[in-house]
């Protein structure tokens, strides 16, 4: 009964003015973390994308390992895409690298919102014929290739996503160790 009487003396709402005060400062709250956001975002995507490569690369460093085989990863820009490749064994009746016939994450996409720069890579211009089909005959390739006794092509490349958040992944020569590290923005 007294909460009764204490509302109906008081006033039991609130006024459209205090409701307008309320949704301004939810406004600029709004406005001022939607761009922090947008940037957390991108730099998520950068992030994945950069861990989606280490596990590539992994891959091919283990089956390199395991197979007895050198297995490179070679990387298509133009259609942002990364291949698992082995060497083409003496019985295949073809040459150079093949398809290593592993499934990668994601058919071995690469977010076509990340830039891949390469620092350093080994630039293969060979003829790959029947080993791929003709399709990258000639074409100058970056590849990073792993052999059977755990090393690596040295390479380095720089992950960047549109907001300018960059990642520098090197690969060691000796160890095979895929390194993952934020880079001072520009």
């Amino acid at each position: 009964m007294e909460l009764k009487d204490a509302m109906s003396r008081g006033r039991a709402g609130f006024t459209l003015l205090e409701l307008m005060v309320v949704c301004v400062v939810i406004g600029v709250m709004t406005a001022m973390i939607l761009p922090e956001m947008r940037g957390t975002l991108e730099e998520a995507r950068l992030r994945s994308s950069g861990r989606g490569l280490v596990s590539v690369f992994q891959l091919a460093r283990s089956r390199a390992i395991t197979t007895r085989e050198a297995h490179r990863v070679r990387f298509d820009l133009e259609n942002h895409r990364c291949h698992l490749e082995r060497r083409a064994r003496p019985e295949e009746s073809v040459s150079g690298y093949v398809p290593a016939g592993v499934p990668l994450g994601t058919s071995g996409a690469l977010d076509p919102r990340i830039e891949v720069e390469f620092r350093q890579a080994r630039n293969v211009d060979e003829d790959l014929g029947a080993g791929v089909g003709g399709e990258w005959g000639g074409e100058v390739l970056k590849v990073i290739t792993f052999y059977p006794d755990g090393t690596v092509d040295a390479g380095e490349m720089v992950l960047r996503d549109r907001q300018g958040f960059e990642l520098g992944l090197r690969v060691h020569p000796a160890t095979g160790r895929v390194e993952l590290k934020e880079l001072p923005r520009q």
